[in-house]
């Protein structure tokens, strides 16, 4: 299940910033930005570069057997859900949102919730026969 929900991870961070990258007007549109300025296509493509590499890491991470290394990008994954949970939720509150936003944070919760499960899931042990 872990490795799926790399996967899943990896595919839309990627699908994701690449969009935000190439298409960053049309995206910020479908937000409901009303002005999208120069700023706010920069910014837009500045936050498609680090998704790509979130993307990465997680499609690298989902073949990584069970170490520090891998409890550490797990907890990555869970605060950057958190976090992305906590803006688009405040956004959608605060600015009022479409669908589009809604179900923004019914897949950050989602994800957050996934990331969480692994996080506090204490480690596999390896079995006495394979020791």
């Amino acid at each position: 299940m872990l490795r799926a929900l790399f996967l899943a991870e990896a595919f839309l961070s990627v699908a994701y910033g690449v969009t935000l990258i190439v298409l960053p007007s049309q995206v910020l549109e479908l937000y409901g930005a009303k002005a999208v300025t120069g700023g706010a296509v920069y910014m837009a493509q500045l936050l498609g570069a680090p998704l790509v590499g979130l993307g990465l890491v997680a499609w690298a991470a989902r073949n990584y057997p069970d170490s520090a290394a891998r409890r550490m990008i797990l907890r990555s994954f869970f605060v950057t859900e958190l976090l992305s949970t906590y803006v688009t939720l405040g956004n959608a509150l605060t600015q009022g949102a479409s669908p589009i936003v809604w179900s923004l944070v019914a897949l950050s919760v989602s994800f957050a919730v996934a990331f969480g499960y692994f996080v506090v899931k204490p480690p596999a042990q390896a079995s006495p026969a394979a020791a």
